[in-house]
């Protein structure tokens, strides 16, 4: 299945846990890394709509308004 397919990001939690954190590290199913959030920032995109400059990795998200971090 491909990573944007994923039913992580149909779970309600997923916005929360996504730009919460500083860094995300995405893994497959056998724990082989996959990338990190801000380096598939456009893959996330497409997948849950979600601003990538909100995805990107030393952002202030103070200055990123609620609606630009939901898209």
């Amino acid at each position: 299945m491909p990573f944007h397919k994923s039913v992580w990001f149909t779970r309600g939690w997923t916005l929360q846990e996504l730009i919460a954190p500083s860094e995300v590290g995405f893994f497959a199913h056998d724990w082989s890394p996959i990338g990190t959030r801000s380096r598939m920032a456009r893959i996330i995109t497409k997948a849950c709509q979600v601003y990538a400059y909100a995805l990107t990795a030393g952002v202030d998200l103070n200055w990123v308004s609620v609606a630009r971090k939901m898209y």
